[in-house]
């Protein structure tokens, strides 16, 4: 598991090692720009024409600690300092004295080609839009044909949503220092950033000082427990499923979710599904329980029933909107007391009746796209796109759930605030169905969790983790765009 620093953590964070570490701000600085200066040494001769873009902040302290850095090893860079000169930093005005003794060259536009630029224009504590020279040597950075690495964060992303404030450096390579930052990883922020490395220089990460608004990566280490199989177990042993999903129009998501859920290891899956459906499930899933119902002829005790008989539900995939689907959600709601992933139409059911919500007692994980989650919460697509982190860690806190709210960057919010960044995946996924493989994926883990122990801290964070890893192979098996949800259910 990773850390990811927000602007106002990477400052507590800052501050902790000054006042208690004792290390002096122009430590960490040296230490941050050595980081850097290394990597170029690393990778260009002295003879490699660089330029130092550098601004009024510490950020710009640090990049003028680069620029003496490689001037200390026979490199010759330029540098060109943005803004107004009365608003240099303490730090960057100590920078500039003590690089004076090399007498570098200074210059005010980019105006020939250079094979590498640093850009060390804001760092993350960047809260309003670029604007005037600020943005002209940013259009300017991006025009040239060099290079780009940016130190901290490319200048111009939000640090903690990676929104593009007004104009951004478009870099090849983002060197962060202590730990990644949220923008950095979220859209559009991560097709600025390019490669992310993350440099230690002597800042401790402490959790207490995260706990409120924790935000993580995990890795793949965290999911070992997955593979803890008791071989002296049952089929009961790991989990029986509900799986309330399709109508008499989508059978393909009844199946998807299902099939997701077994070969995730549950032991035993039971499909409560439109009477439509039982001859294609029975044929290609032969392994699944069913119960039926029809339109004229749902059975509530039946439906109950089969909730008692189950460890974990899902329920949404393919249930269709309309009063038979409206009904079997209620009837759901008033008489599950097992946890269960809610997906798709019960979603959309529950944002015409958001009263249900009071009614849920038991763990709760949602996973909404950005259409369902709007709906739920009155808040556009825009505006969820642009702090989704906001948006999934508010509707988790108000209601009590888990919520994985999908898009190209899954974000993943639990009822204590912690929030999940998926990294993994591609547009492999962005297919019809992905979405009710995905389900079945985190009902599997969830049962087992529950069943078996397995110490994973978000369901919803592993299995948008595993989502994400079975779409890369899918996509490297059958291409991007050729790959269909159901080639998924292959690399679980």
């Amino acid at each position: 598991m990773k850390y990811l620093l927000t602007a106002a953590q990477s400052g507590i964070a800052d501050r902790y090692a000054m006042k208690e570490i004792h290390i002096p701000s122009l430590v960490l600085m040296e230490r941050a720009s050595l980081a850097v200066a290394e990597k170029i040494l690393s990778e260009y001769t002295e003879n490699s024409r660089i330029l130092i873009a550098a601004g009024t902040g510490n950020n710009g302290g640090d990049g003028v600690a680069i620029a003496r850095m490689l001037f200390e090893k026979g490199f010759s860079p330029e540098i060109l300092l943005a803004g107004d000169p009365a608003k240099y930093s303490p730090q960057m005005k100590q920078q500039l004295d003590i690089i004076s003794y090399y007498k570098p060259v200074f210059i005010e536009h980019i105006e020939k080609e250079y094979d590498l630029i640093v850009d060390a224009v804001f760092g993350f504590g960047l809260s309003r839009e670029v604007r005037g020279v600020f943005a002209e040597i940013i259009r300017e950075i991006n025009e040239s044909h060099a290079k780009v690495i940016s130190v901290d964060i490319p200048s111009g992303i939000h640090t903690d949503t990676g929104e593009v404030m007004g104009t951004a450096v478009r870099a090849d390579e983002t060197v962060t220092f202590t730990a990644g930052k949220p923008g950095l990883f979220l859209d559009p922020g991560r097709s600025y950033a390019g490669k992310v490395c993350i440099k230690e220089i002597g800042i401790p990460v402490k959790a207490e000082h995260l706990r409120d608004n924790m935000i993580c990566i995990l890795e793949e280490d965290d999911l070992f427990g997955l593979n803890n199989r008791d071989e002296a177990g049952n089929k009961s042993t790991f989990s029986k499923i509900l799986v309330i999903a399709g109508s008499e129009s989508m059978f393909g998501a009844a199946y998807l979710s299902a099939c997701a859920a077994l070969k995730t290891g549950a032991g035993m899956v039971k499909v409560f599904t439109h009477r439509i459906n039982r001859t294609p499930l029975a044929s290609l899933m032969p392994e699944a329980l069913m119960d039926l119902y029809t339109e004229e002829d749902f059975d509530q005790k039946k439906l109950i029933e089969d909730i008692q008989w189950a460890d974990v539900c899902l329920i949404g995939p393919g249930l269709g909107q309309n009063t038979i689907s409206e009904r079997i959600t209620e009837t759901f709601i008033l008489a599950n007391d097992k946890p269960f992933v809610m997906d798709a139409d019960a979603l959309n059911i529950m944002s015409v009746h958001p009263e249900w919500w009071q009614l849920i007692n038991k763990k709760c994980i949602i996973t909404p796209h950005i259409g369902e989650m709007s709906r739920l919460t009155g808040i556009s697509f825009r505006e969820l796109k642009r702090d989704p982190v906001k948006a999934a860690r508010t509707f988790a806190l108000k209601h009590h759930v888990s919520c994985v709210m999908k898009d190209a960057r899954t974000v993943t919010a639990e009822p204590d605030g912690t929030v999940w960044i998926n990294i993994r995946g591609n547009s492999t996924l962005a297919t019809a169905g992905s979405g009710d493989v995905l389900s079945g994926i985190i009902a599997g883990i969830l049962g087992q969790n529950i069943k078996c122990n397995l110490h994973i801290s978000s369901e919803g964070a592993a299995g948008a983790f595993i989502h994400g890893v079975c779409g890369e192979k899918a996509g490297e098996r059958f291409g991007r765009a050729a790959a269909m949800a159901g080639n998924l259910l292959a690399f679980i």
